[in-house]
């Protein structure tokens, strides 16, 4: 028999370490816990339910990553054994793959997996692990602009958090999902009440992607009340906390551009151009037809072209069933032609955008 077989408990344990340090956001331990099972888990006893729970582990890890299209990969490898999994291997199955759908703005297939991991919570007794289903699902709602529902859930996960010391990035991140939710329904003393709370947080946490998270969507807040130069400013602080993520960059060079046409700044077109370059560096096609659309609709270009990168930009959304976005563009530029007299082409679109809103809420009744 051979001495260095591995028993499986042995490994249990560290996986489940390793899916405590991705909860927390703790990325540095969970790498760390990652690097000692890869040595390890080669020399297991045969166990093939462990290897399922680390292969969706180490889905659910490159997600944390950002690392959408190699944990696509992992997803597809994992789907074969389906049939070999227990009810909690089903449960974590359909939340990941929920995660994974949410982080590519696929809303429709990110609600259909997280209704079935909920046939799978009453065998959960983990709060922790309650808690995060919660604020998953929080976070979905909040970009299907679901506002109330998304409050239930992120309260519900910021209740279990709030006594827990280890998990204080997480009630941190709760708070700022409350926060945008309250900016979306226009509360703004609820908003900076959840913010000022979150920004106390952040004194004790260290994570540049916090850091990135807090100054971003303080931004937010400040453009919905059309205080812009403060928006901005919050925004160029979030870019510096961003250099680890590309996608970041991007997103936020678009804000920048976004709030600098609204201003009339005279250095748009400069991060138009840092905007535009970073998007097709790392073929960011989203993004690229975002900055190409605010572009058209604040800047100056003859209406010829303008229909062009409107219906093309429309379509791409469609395409890719994002329909947030569709909506809240379908808007803008039903302003743009209102703003131009052409209440014929306004009304078109303005009729759109209140067919995609229903949609929206169909696909979450």
């Amino acid at each position: 028999m051979n001495q260095n077989i591995i028993r499986s408990s042995d490994i249990a344990h560290l996986l489940n370490t390793w899916y405590s340090a991705i909860r927390k956001n703790h990325l540095p331990e969970a790498k760390k816990v990652k690097s000692k099972i890869e040595q390890m888990i080669v020399d297991m006893e045969e166990d093939q339910s462990l290897l399922i729970y680390h292969s969706l582990l180490e889905f659910r890890h490159k997600l944390l990553l950002g690392q959408y299209e190699n944990a696509k990969t992992v997803l597809s490898e994992v789907q074969p054994f389906k049939e070999d999994m227990t009810d909690l291997l089903m449960y974590y199955f359909n939340f990941f793959s929920g995660i994974y759908a949410r982080s590519v703005k696929d809303y429709e297939t990110a609600l259909s997996y997280y209704k079935k991991a909920e046939e799978f919570v009453s065998n959960i007794s983990d709060e922790m692990e309650l808690a995060e289903f919660h604020y998953e699902v929080g976070s979905m709602y909040y970009q299907m602009k679901q506002n109330l529902i998304s409050i239930r859930h992120a309260k519900t996960a910021l209740m279990i958090y709030q006594d827990k010391d280890d998990y204080l990035k997480n009630r941190a991140y709760c708070k700022l999902l409350l926060a945008l939710n309250y900016v979306d329904m226009q509360n703004f003393p609820e908003a900076r009440n959840y913010f000022d709370q979150a920004e106390q947080d952040s004194l004790k946490i260290t994570d540049l992607r916090f850091q990135y998270a807090i100054h971003y969507n303080l931004g937010l807040f400040f453009s919905e009340q059309s205080e812009i130069e403060e928006a901005i400013h919050h925004f160029l602080v979030a870019l510096k906390f961003c250099h680890f993520n590309k996608r970041f960059q991007v997103k936020t060079l678009f804000t920048i551009v976004r709030e600098k046409h609204k201003i009339a700044a005279v250095d748009t077109e400069e991060w138009f151009v840092k905007g535009r370059r970073l998007a097709t560096e790392i073929n960011d096609k989203e993004y690229l037809v975002k900055l190409d659309l605010i572009h058209h609709l604040f800047g100056r270009a003859n209406i010829g072209e303008v229909e062009v990168v409107f219906e093309k930009g429309l379509a791409y959304f469609e395409e890719q069933k994002l329909w947030v976005d569709l909506e809240e563009y379908l808007v803008w530029i039903g302003d743009y032609y209102f703003n131009l007299q052409h209440y014929e082409k306004s009304t078109h679109y303005y009729r759109k955008a209140i067919e995609i809103k229903r949609k929206i809420i169909g696909e979450v009744i």
